[in-house]
């Protein structure tokens, strides 16, 4: 009978595994947490603002559709330069974005 391996839910076959997730987010050396936490975060709301935009174009909502793009195209800058040139992200500027 095989053996159940329970080591995922203790994460540890996610720190022998580091994955493309950890490479956009940024490592533990390199990067904080509050960091990281914004690569996070600023990756999901990429993600999300660009599904958005063939949506509104489907429901003709074109306003949103390019609402959307914008939005998607400052979070993608808010990342680059925080993940990429070292530059602190604009607090200010993302709640905004956000609100």
């Amino acid at each position: 009978m095989p053996r159940l391996n329970f080591d995922i839910l203790y994460g540890r076959s996610l720190r022998l595994r580091p994955g493309l997730w950890f490479e956009l987010i940024g490592s533990a050396v390199d990067f904080s947490l509050e960091s990281r936490i914004f690569h996070s975060i600023s990756l999901g709301l990429i993600v999300l603002s660009s599904l958005y935009v063939p949506y509104n174009l489907y429901a003709g909502l074109y306003v949103g559709s390019l609402s959307a793009m914008i939005f998607a195209g400052f979070y993608g800058q808010q990342y680059y330069y925080s993940r990429f040139l070292g530059k602190p992200h604009s607090s200010t500027l993302f709640g905004l974005g956000a609100y």
